[in-house]
């Protein structure tokens, strides 16, 4: 008996857990001040393990700070979320917001991708989603 209470603890975890939580992919996010250059809209690259996705993002102010997060709500679709929040000292012209987005960690396969911007400023904000679209992950 001593034997099968060592042995099913064994057999239990080699059979491995039907909920595994599938791996989050990584964000590296950077964004800048454009002068000049007219709207560019959202856009998706697939590569080797990674989306790239850039754009820009129209603000009321040159004080704005882009910050970004990503979640993965299924197997493979993913929901990149673009805050822009008036936090910072600027001036009060209208402003473009370049981001880059690099989305990694991320298996072969189909992605089905959203971006969302939310724009915290001016009241009451403006949540919208500006991209969706199948992108490929080699």
């Amino acid at each position: 008996m001593r034997r099968l209470s060592l042995l099913l603890p064994l057999l239990v975890a080699g059979c491995g857990s039907p909920t595994a939580s599938t791996p989050q992919p990584s964000l590296e996010f950077t964004s800048s001040i454009l002068i000049g250059i007219p709207t560019l809209p959202a856009a998706a690259v697939g590569s080797e393990g990674m989306i790239e996705v850039t754009g820009v993002i129209h603000t009321d102010g040159t004080g704005f700070s882009l910050s970004g997060a990503v979640t993965l709500t299924s197997q493979h679709t993913l929901t990149l979320e673009i805050e822009a929040q008036d936090n910072a000292p600027g001036e009060p012209i209208p402003s473009q917001n370049y981001y880059r987005a690099r989305l990694r960690m991320l298996e072969p396969g189909d992605y089905d991708l959203s971006v969302i911007y939310d724009v915290h400023s001016p009241p009451p904000g403006l949540r919208q989603r500006v991209f969706h679209e199948t992108v490929h992950v080699f």
